[in-house]
């Protein structure tokens, strides 16, 4: 890519070249110190954009946002279906009322709750206006290692009634699904929106009426983005946008803690004998060490490098 700024240290990098922006692409180990090192090393950056999960441990996010929060810098993470085009078009419809008030969100992926489930339980949480008060779970459990992450599933109470279903098994042909409910109407997103569909509501014919004695629905036309963008260049857009206006960013540091909060609170249901738990979690050392690091002693970036060595 013609890069000569190549460093060992990321805190020489920062120090010598003060970025506005930083990406945070590690594992989730060390990423809680970095983020830490950022926000408190008077570096100057004014964005981070972390990979995901945020962290394995609730007080290791819990610091490291309260960290940005103090030094005035956008925190984001890098759950990438808030920043697709495609998502953010069923969010714009759900904001403009074209499904009336959402009343529950399904979601389905086979990933493991906190690596892979973080992009599962935020795409779900972003079509919610508020945050999950408790969770009821059940889960596949290693009791040998009971901080690695697990497969599972958990039903989401929020405030006014709202429900969501988070469901991190295999799918069959209905994977990387999510349908969201309203009062006047239904969208379903399909094979990670591949295929969306809108539903609404319509006055039923009148002989028909009279036998439902309730509406009907009819399936509309899904408006596509009129631009596309990479999610990747999406986020930078937003993060510019933080930058400048003070907003949050779209997946934000609360929006990733919440989605390690779900996923913890499932595996403590499962625990409980499938009893709900409620949000937030008051033991903050409560942690789940993700998949990538499970299953690998060093980043898959190292070991492709190394591998490659070895065959050349």
């Amino acid at each position: 890519w013609g890069i000569d700024a190549l460093f060992e240290d990321y805190r020489e990098m920062l120090e010598e070249t003060r970025p506005d922006i930083v990406s945070v692409c590690t594992t989730a180990k060390p990423r809680g110190d970095i983020l830490l090192e950022i926000a408190n090393g008077g570096y100057g950056v004014r964005a981070i954009w972390a990979e995901k999960p945020i962290t394995f441990s609730l007080a290791e996010a819990d610091a490291a946002i309260d960290a940005c929060k103090r030094a005035n810098i956008a925190l984001a993470v890098n759950c990438t279906r808030r920043w697709r085009d495609d998502y953010l078009q069923v969010k714009s419809l759900l904001d403009e009322g074209a499904i009336g008030d959402v009343v529950s969100v399904d979601s389905r992926a086979g990933y493991s709750l906190s690596h892979n489930g973080s992009h599962l339980i935020t795409t779900l949480t972003m079509f919610v206006p508020e945050r999950a008060v408790s969770v009821v779970g059940e889960a596949e459990l290693d009791e040998a290692n009971p901080d690695n992450d697990f497969t599972g599933a958990g039903l989401l109470r929020f405030p006014g009634n709202v429900r969501g279903y988070v469901r991190a098994y295999d799918n069959g042909p209905n994977e990387d699904s999510h349908d969201i409910v309203g009062t006047d109407g239904m969208i379903r997103i399909i094979d990670d929106a591949r295929s969306i569909q809108v539903w609404t509501a319509h006055e039923a014919l009148e002989g028909y009426q009279r036998l439902r004695e309730r509406r009907s629905f009819v399936r509309r036309h899904f408006p596509p983005p009129v631009r596309r963008h990479s999610a990747g260049v999406n986020a930078v857009y937003d993060l510019i946008h933080c930058i400048e206006s003070g907003d949050a960013p779209r997946c934000s540091g609360e929006d990733a803690l919440e989605a390690l909060e779900i996923a913890i609170a499932i595996r403590e249901s499962e625990r409980r004998g499938n009893q709900p738990v409620d949000l937030p979690l008051p033991d903050r050392s409560a942690r789940i060490i993700s998949t990538e690091v499970v299953r690998y002693a060093l980043p898959r970036a190292i070991l492709r490098r190394r591998e490659a060595a070895a065959q050349a």
